[in-house]
């Protein structure tokens, strides 16, 4: 009797992921690519996005898919009264290919929004025309 025994070590491919973070002060836009060890861009990777406050506290999870040149991206509004540093945690996987992780730090400062500021100033504005056209002729 011959006994065999073969065994298999199937190695995959790493995928490599990259993340990229913009605010434009309220929409947030998390970015970046997935390649395969060639720096190929790989199509259809599962792009699974979380956002972080410093207390660990979840603010965004996102599962998105990469198109045909491995780019991916996501834009949201960041909750109101919410600001100061952030975690961003992305991770890629695809059938025969190995997980990507990849994370980064970002700053939220909230803007003095424009509208507001000008809703005072022409109110103000306002106000001083009227008391004018108010006063008597002398």
């Amino acid at each position: 009797m011959l006994l065999l025994s073969v065994s298999h070590a199937w190695a995959q491919a790493q995928l490599t992921v990259t993340v990229n973070v913009s605010n434009n002060g309220e929409q947030m836009t998390v970015y970046g690519f997935v390649t395969n060890p060639s720096k190929q861009p790989v199509e259809g990777a599962q792009v699974s996005i979380q956002v972080d406050d410093v207390s660990g506290k979840t603010i965004h999870l996102a599962l998105i898919y990469t198109d045909k040149d491995g780019y991916y991206l996501d834009q949201f509004k960041m909750p109101e009264n919410v600001n100061g540093e952030f975690r961003v945690y992305v991770s890629a996987v695809k059938t025969g290919f190995e997980r990507a992780i990849a994370q980064g730090e970002f700053t939220s400062i909230p803007e003095f929004s424009t509208l507001t500021f000008m809703f005072v100033v022409v109110t103000t504005l306002v106000s001083l025309m009227l008391r004018k056209i108010s006063k008597p002729p002398s």
